[in-house]
C-alpha cells in the first residue's frame, strides 16, 4: 500500500519536472513595467473576457457607489430639514 503511493509521488513528481524543463503551460506573457496600473496585454481568449468583465465590474461598482452616495444626501438634508422645522 505504501509502496503504491510512493511510486505515485514519483510518478507525479517525474511528471512535473518534465513538464517545468519543457515549458508546457507556460504563459509567455510580457512582464510588469514601471508605474503600471492595469492588466497586462491579453494573449488568451479567456483573458480578453477577464478584462471586459473587469471593466464592467468598475462601472457597475462606480454606478453603485454614487448611488448610495445620492441616497446619503438626501437623507441628510431631508433630516436637515425636519430638524430645522421646514417641511
Amino acid at each position: 500500500m505504501i509502496g503504491k503511493r510512493v511510486v505515485g509521488w514519483m510518478w507525479a513528481a517525474a511528471i512535473a519536472v518534465l513538464g517545468a524543463v519543457s515549458g508546457i503551460g507556460v504563459a509567455q506573457a510580457d512582464g510588469p513595467r514601471p508605474w503600471e496600473m492595469y492588466f497586462q496585454a491579453p494573449i488568451s481568449p479567456i483573458a480578453e473576457r477577464f478584462h471586459e468583465f473587469h471593466g464592467f465590474l468598475l462601472v457597475l461598482i462606480t454606478l453603485i457607489t454614487l448611488f448610495v452616495a445620492a441616497l446619503l444626501a438626501l437623507a441628510y438634508f431631508l433630516l436637515q430639514r425636519r430638524d430645522a422645522g421646514g417641511k
